[in-house]
């Protein structure tokens, strides 16, 4: 990381800490602009490559970093010797060991420029800490004792990593961070970005915190390139996110009151992912703008008994359900599925008990649903379209999930909706079962033998009225097959109704004025032959059609009956 350092002037260890010291007044500086008086050290245009090991309890002056390049700056009251090669671990050590630290005068520190391939702050006690500027690789803070701020108000960072202190508020306002780690540590409040900056002030890859306890944490600002996971950490107020622009938000095992995700306007999110969230309460709420998410998951997550978790108004691309077993509360409420890209919207749920999770409101009717061997019955619905086709391969799967999708709405007394779900798993019962086991090219006679009665029963069922669902069908269907057969009728009594000339209209006028006695199964069987004055031309044939047509017609108009009743009182 070492930049261009012609301009600077190269000093030894040594010299440095008699700089810090305040041997060296060209160093020292006086800021009458303050009240009272500060007094600090100017540290401008030197290069350092040996390690510095700084002492706030011998520290006279505050210090300030103007510009400079420094190898590796360590804060630290251990005691250390030169020649030591893991200084680091050396004083990590010793910190763990119980030890009252009695610091006398809380230090200020400033860095306005500057070049710092390793910055790492062991313990001290310090008035404020702020970063307006400079190059950074790692910055680590181990132990200390903040009694005013820290602030990054701007600079570029590779590693972030603070694993332990206590502190009064953190604000990362502005700046470049490669990795931001939180492992450890007691803070009032957290805050990444500023929400009253126009343009997203914070760019990072990743934050992840992992430890510590924090009273707030907000994300106001910033865009995360590759993820945020909240891990472990315990918020005993809320974590907040309101504007920026991420990636992933991998909400896991941190511990807060209250999770609230805002997508406002100033708001963009492609994921969000939840795995054992501890929070007793998450919300993630669209607001007035309608705000589009690309992904929301549940991938092997166990939400516990007494969490809530609220979705509100926004659009969503998908909806995925993997491997989760709901024990606590999902709400979502106003949800919209959005198509984006050419993609169809999808709402996945694979192997997964979705418990008391309730949809009010939301449209997923044009989602394709992708189901795999999951729970979905105590599923709670108001005023919610759900999709209507299951796009899984499986027809076993298929029928399970229309099967739960039925029960959902008959639960709810809506018997329309639940018979349209019960007509589609009928559709992939149908199939699913074959005529017979055996071809009936190889043996006709076994093929018959072992035809199949339950195909038959779902094949009149899917043409007549689709399953009790269309009424229209099955009215068509009846009088078409009551067409057909009576067509047959006349033919056997040597008349022909279907191939009517101009001169014989009358005469076709009058054959088919019998057409609905014929489609009444209760007419006489000689009634319209002997009204026809056709008595002698009754066969066995005749006879023959109107027994098989009373059969077929009872069965389509009974079928028309149920279909046109679908509005029935009970399922």
């Amino acid at each position: 990381m070492e930049e261009n350092t012609e301009n600077y002037t190269e000093i030894s260890g040594e010299e440095f800490k008699a700089i810090l010291r305040g041997e060296k007044l060209e160093y020292v500086t006086v800021d009458s602009s303050r009240f009272p008086p500060q007094t600090f050290i100017n540290i401008n245009n030197l290069k350092v490559k040996q390690p510095i090991y700084i002492d706030t309890e011998l520290l006279n002056f505050d210090l300030k970093f103007t510009s400079g390049f420094f190898e590796e700056i360590n804060f630290t009251e251990v005691f250390y010797k030169d020649e030591y090669e893991d200084v680091a671990e050396i004083m990590s050590d010793e910190l763990k060991k119980p030890k009252i630290r009695n610091y006398k005068k809380a230090r200020a520190i400033e860095i306005e420029g500057g070049t710092f391939n390793s910055l790492n702050i062991y313990s001290g006690f310090f008035e404020y800490f702020f970063i307006k500027g400079g190059i950074f690789g790692l910055f680590h803070i181990e132990e200390c004792l903040f009694e005013g701020k820290f602030n990054i108000n701007n600079g570029t960072f590779q590693d972030i990593l603070i694993s332990g202190g206590k502190f009064q508020d953190i604000w990362v306002l502005e700046g470049s961070i490669e990795d931001f780690f939180l492992t450890n540590g007691v803070f009032r409040n957290i805050q990444f970005g500023d929400y009253y900056i126009e343009e997203i002030p914070l760019k990072t890859n990743r934050i992840i915190l992992t430890g510590g306890t924090c009273d707030n944490i907000s994300f106001d600002g910033l865009e995360s390139k590759e993820y945020i996971r909240l891990s472990g950490t315990t918020v005993f107020n809320s974590c907040k996110l309101r504007y920026g622009k991420y990636k992933y938000i991998m909400v896991e095992e941190l511990k807060s009151e209250n999770i609230s995700i805002w997508l406002s306007d100033k708001m963009f999110i492609d994921t969000i992912g939840f795995n054992l969230p501890k929070a007793k309460n998450i919300s993630i709420y669209g607001g007035y703008v309608w705000n589009t998410l690309n992904v929301l998951q549940f991938i092997r997550v166990n939400i516990n008994n007494g969490i809530l978790i609220k979705i509100d108004d926004i659009y969503i691309h998908r909806i995925i359900f993997d491997n989760c077993v709901n024990a606590g509360n999902i709400i979502f409420s106003g949800v919209k599925s959005k198509k984006l890209e050419g993609i169809s919207p999808t709402l996945k749920i694979h192997n997964s008990d979705l418990g008391k999770t309730t949809f009010i409101d939301c449209d997923f009717e044009g989602m394709e649903l992708d189901f795999k061997s999951s729970k979905i019955t105590e599923v709670f619905l108001a005023g919610t379209k759900m999709p209507k086709d299951i796009t899984t391969d499986d027809n076993e799967q298929k029928r399970l999930g229309y099967g739960q999708l039925k029960k959902i709405y008959d639960n709810r007394g809506d018997t329309v909706t639940a018979n349209e779900y019960f007509a589609r798993e009928m559709n992939v019962l149908y199939d699913q079962t074959k005529w017979s086991d055996v071809p009936f090219w190889k043996n006709p006679i076994k093929w018959l033998w072992r035809f199949s009665r339950e195909k038959i029963n779902l094949f009149f069922n899917k043409i007549s009225s689709n399953h009790g669902t269309s009424w229209g069908r099955a009215l068509w269907v009846t009088v078409g097959f009551a067409g057909f057969f009576y067509w047959l009728y006349c033919l056997s009594l040597s008349i022909y109704p279907a191939f009517p000339t101009w001169d014989k209209w009358e005469n076709f006028g009058e054959y088919m004025s019998y057409f609905i006695e014929f489609i009444n199964p209760f007419h006489k069987a000689d009634y319209i032959a002997e009204s026809l004055g056709l008595n002698s031309k009754i066969n066995g044939w005749t006879r023959f059609i109107d027994g098989g047509s009373r059969i077929i017609n009872s069965y389509f108009i009974y079928q028309l009956i149920q279909a046109f009743r679908k509005h029935r009182r009970g399922s």
